[in-house]
């Protein structure tokens, strides 16, 4: 008996638990079958009403509008649309976007935007040796790799050769292992690595052997000044071919020093783009280039821009890979702010390879939160399978019959050699150069470590984050709720023209045009032609003369005095005109406008009548749409009874 009694305890603290959750969160209301707490009403009200704002809808008020709203979602889930191809995709679409801060770590995606934004400020001029190496060389090769970029280093740090010296002596070969590259860049325009590396170096140092996926760099930062941001140039530029001889050389200096002289002396640039410049294209422009930041031009382009320091200047000559330059500063864009450049940053570091270091770091909080565990030697049957195959997209998960060994744990969830069988035939494609496909398989395997984690994470996404599930619940109804508006209103508005024309032929009083008057309007040049053209007007009124025959007539014995300016039916708030005119058949006087004059010929006064449906047709659809929506939701409210509980909606705050 004791026992028996020892059981029940559990399950009766678990029923008062729910019974004081329910108490916590009552049923507000019930909409067929459909129960909607407190919570939910509460929360959607809420956010859509901000308590003070200017347009804050009563509790009442807005409990017709929701009742509504779930009529509506009741209807399309009966009918089946939540269960529609369609819909599941569009739901899944959207829900993969609302779950990708959950699947990344957002502090530390905070700390790269924020250093990224920092690192923005300042351009860096660098110059650094490459140590060549495959982006999954073998592990001999990075070694050799590493000791060769060490060595290079060292000769530096030991004080007695210089960067350029050592750089000269190794990289005289631009195809050879070693090459050598000066550079000016800006956040988020080179690899992670060597960026972080060069910006946390001091001007003048050399960064010890700094590994990114083309290899061992071996860093020298030259200068470190303020952000070039955005710039506007014209350049003058006389070309010189690659290889070109001397003579060549010794006449594009004479020429881009001729045109520089001619500058200094008070010529316009412009004039001199057009006169001297290689560069056609921009010298029909004046030499005008357009807007570019940091690590758009050759180097030598950027640093002669980043001297200049009034809109005006213009720099000597100076010499790149193209020829001979000397540019003038047009215009200038500092960087931006932190909340202006935010939404660029994002999106940058999105696509940048740094976006990895956040999901790698969510990932190691997945693995820590569930107690991931792994036997890594279940890998190594897959490495004996792995062939050419793989690479071909022709691997079989068959190969892999009989191999079923746990190879790691996330929570109560296994996650077995059948599992990563699976992975690899799905997964498998062409693999990174020189690597052997054995090798291939730990690239997968780590793949398949990170997929799992956060589909096992995704998956509890709803359970975990109330927010989110109430999100990704309001997608789902908002979609269900468009298709049947579409389905029910708005789309047989538009289709069902018989019930249109009805409903129309029903109310088209209500779509009235005020008293109108039949005007032409005439624009004349000038009074002359104006007196010229009420003569003619005055004679033919009785004689019927069409308004088109009238100009015709105006224009022969005055040329081209006369337009017919406009023509209709307007009520009196719809011209301009017509508060200017008396209103009744006949012409008006003179009206100056503009330097030109007017005259406005009043054909006659249309009473009140309603308009056709072709002229109210908006208005008369959005009506009917109006109609067909109350008619409805009538209909589904005998369908799926309603039931308000007032004690409850009193205490909605």
């Amino acid at each position: 008996m004791v026992m028996k009694k020892m059981l029940l305890i559990p399950l009766l603290f678990a029923g008062f638990a729910a019974i004081q959750a329910q108490e916590a969160d009552p049923v507000l209301l019930t909409v067929g079958k459909s129960e909607i707490r407190k919570s939910e009403f509460e929360r959607i009200y809420r956010k859509n009403n901000p308590k003070g704002s200017a347009n804050e809808t009563s509790v009442d008020d807005y409990l017709g509008l929701f009742i509504n709203f779930k009529l509506k979602v009741n209807e399309a889930m009966a009918e089946g649309l939540d269960t529609s191809q369609s819909f599941v995709t569009e739901l899944k679409g959207y829900r993969e976007q609302l779950a990708k801060p959950y699947l990344t770590d957002n502090e530390v995606t905070d700390h790269l935007i924020k250093e990224a934004f920092d690192r923005s400020q300042y351009d860096l001029v660098v110059s650094h040796m490459l140590v060549k190496l495959d982006r999954y060389p073998k592990p001999e090769d990075t070694l050799a790799a590493y000791k060769k970029a060490m060595q290079l280093y060292q000769r530096i740090s030991g004080g007695k050769e210089t960067f350029d010296q050592v750089a000269s002596s190794v990289a005289a070969d631009p195809n050879g292992p070693i090459i050598r590259e000066d550079m000016t860049f800006t956040a988020l325009s080179l690899v992670y690595n060597f960026e972080t590396a060069a910006y946390n170096a001091n001007v003048g140092e050399v960064t010890k052997p700094v590994r990114t996926r083309f290899g061992y760099h071996v860093i020298l930062v030259r200068e470190k000044r303020p952000a070039l941001g955005q710039v506007k140039v014209a350049h003058i530029l006389i070309s010189v071919p690659k290889g070109a001889p001397k003579a060549v050389e010794d006449g594009a200096k004479m020429k881009i020093d001729e045109a520089y002289a001619k500058l200094k002396d008070g010529a316009d640039f412009a004039d001199l783009a057009r006169e001297y410049s290689s560069d056609r294209n921009s010298a029909e422009r004046g030499g005008n280039l357009p807007w570019f930041r940091t690590g758009r031009m050759v180097s030598e382009f950027e640093d002669a821009t980043a001297k200049l320091a009034e809109i005006g200047d213009y720099s000597a000559p100076f010499r790149t890979n193209y020829g001979w330059h000397v540019i003038k500063l047009l215009d200038r864009k500092g960087v931006s702010d932190f909340e202006t450049m935010l939404p660029e940053l994002k999106e940058k570091i999105s696509r940048d390879e740094r976006s990895k270091i956040s999901t790698h770091s969510r990932v190691a909080q997945i693995q820590q939160e569930y107690g991931f565990k792994e036997n890594t030697k279940t890998i190594a049957p897959f490495r004996k399978l792995a062939d050419q195959s793989i690479y071909e997209k022709k691997w079989n998960r068959d190969r892999a019959n009989g191999l079923s060994e746990v190879m790691f744990t996330l929570g109560k969830q296994e996650y077995t050699q059948s599992d990563f069988a699976d992975f690899i035939e799905q997964n498998q494609r062409m693999g990174p150069k020189n690597m052997q496909p054995a090798d291939f398989i730990n690239v997968l395997y780590h793949d398949f470590v990170e997929f799992s984690c956060l589909a096992y994470e995704d998956a509890r996404l709803e359970q975990k984050y109330p927010e989110f599930r109430d999100l990704v619940n309001e997608y789902h109804d908002g979609i269900l709720l468009f298709e049947m508006m579409d389905k029910k209103v708005w789309s047989r508005a538009v289709k069902d023209t018989s019930g249109l024309e009805a409903f129309y032929q029903e109310h088209k009083n209500d779509y009235m045009w005020g008293e109108r008057a039949d005007i032409e309007v005439y624009e004349c040049s000038d009074k002359a032609g104006a007196e010229n053209l009420r003569k003619i007007l005055l004679k033919g009124e009785k004689k019927g003369i069409a308004s088109s025959a009238a100009v015709e007539k105006a224009n022969a014995t005055i040329a081209n005095s006369v337009l017919l300016k406009e023509k209709g039916k307007f009520q009196k708030d719809e011209n301009g005109y017509m508060d200017r005119v008396a209103w009744s058949a006949g012409l008006s006087g003179n009206i100056e406008k503009g330097g030109k004059v007017y005259i406005v010929r009043v054909l006659g006064i249309d009473p009140p009548q309603p308009k056709s449906l072709k002229e109210a047709k908006g208005l008369v659809t959005a009506a009917y749409q109006d109609y067909l929506e109350k008619q409805w939701i009538e209909e589904l409210k005998a369908k799926y009874p309603v039931t308000v509980h007032r004690e409850v909606l009193k205490s909605v705050q």
